[in-house]
């Protein structure tokens, strides 16, 4: 049989037992059912409860009850809905990483619809409004691994979406700092700024950190990271000059760089500019300051 009504508490305030109550089955289906029969003489069934569908975009629903845990999840860039209640646990790990992961439901604040919710192995704690979304960091190593949407509080339960984030950032604009992680080697430390013009597209590696930190404008925290894809579609550009207002020059000399390792020299293009034009790309140029220019040495 079914149940209906409500019953209430100190800890989870109002509970509805049956869609009924409100009207809401067309759009809420839920019901708390049991079996009246001795346990003997049952052959399946006995308590349970049938939560509404998810509405959120993740591939299927899981249901966890009121202090119950549930774990095992792999949360990947599709997403994963979960049915949960005030101290709802769920255990879980992102795709492609093997550390392990908790959410608890904490708080609830059935006036306003507000939820706390406690994460861990680093343990964090959001709030969340109806429809809002966080993107969280959880292991604290400045990338955001995890979106946590909470689509809708149900009569009794919160509905939200877990859903992994892509470490690739989508959009690479002028200046833009990047590295493939990915990469092989000691090529994933690789760190380019990248040059948008008319149209072409070209990248610079950067010599080594000292000359990173002397670029007052390019932080660690911005490096944005690609794929390989991404990376070669990039043009590499080996040509510089130095034009550094905070330290008044303004050199026209162009020079062409060769790298080895975190070394490199330079060769100073000495020619006109119809013979310049004729072999290399003025676009492809970049304007390096002059800590920059002198970690290379005449070649």
């Amino acid at each position: 049989g079914y149940f209906s009504g409500y019953a209430t508490g100190d800890i989870t305030g109002q509970i509805s037992f049956n869609c009924s109550n409100t009207s809401s089955c067309g759009s809420s289906d839920f019901k708390v059912r049991t079996d009246w029969r001795p346990a003997s003489s049952r052959t399946s069934g006995g308590i349970g409860y049938i939560p509404p569908p998810s509405t959120g975009s993740g591939a299927g629903d899981i249901y966890i009850g009121i202090n119950e845990t549930k774990g095992g999840y792999i949360i990947d860039t599709s997403g994963r809905n979960f049915l949960a209640h005030i101290n709802s646990q769920i255990d879980f790990i992102i795709e492609g990483n093997t550390s392990q992961h908790s959410a608890k439901i904490i708080d609830l604040d059935m006036l306003t619809g507000k939820i706390k919710v406690k994460l861990q192995s680093e343990p964090i704690t959001i709030e969340l409004e109806i429809n809002e979304i966080k993107e969280v960091d959880l292991d604290n190593d400045g990338q955001d691994d995890l979106e946590i949407k909470y689509n809708e509080l149900k009569t009794n339960c919160v509905d939200l979406t877990f859903t992994k984030l892509s470490e690739f950032s989508d959009t690479i604009i002028n200046g833009d700092i990047i590295r493939n992680p990915n990469a092989e080697g000691v090529a994933q430390f690789d760190i380019y700024i990248v040059k948008t013009i008319n149209n072409e597209k070209f990248k610079r590696l950067i010599l080594s950190p000292h000359v990173f930190e002397s670029y007052g404008h390019l932080k660690w925290e911005n490096i944005k990271l690609v794929d390989q894809d991404t990376i070669n579609s990039y043009a590499i550009s080996s040509l510089v000059r130095c034009f550094d207002p905070e330290n008044n020059i303004n050199d026209p000399k162009i020079y062409k760089l060769t790298l080895n390792n975190d070394t490199g020299t330079k060769e100073h293009l000495n020619m006109t500019a119809s013979e310049f034009e004729a072999v290399y790309d003025w676009d492809a140029v970049y304007n390096i300051n002059v800590v920059d220019r002198d970690a290379y040495l005449l070649g």
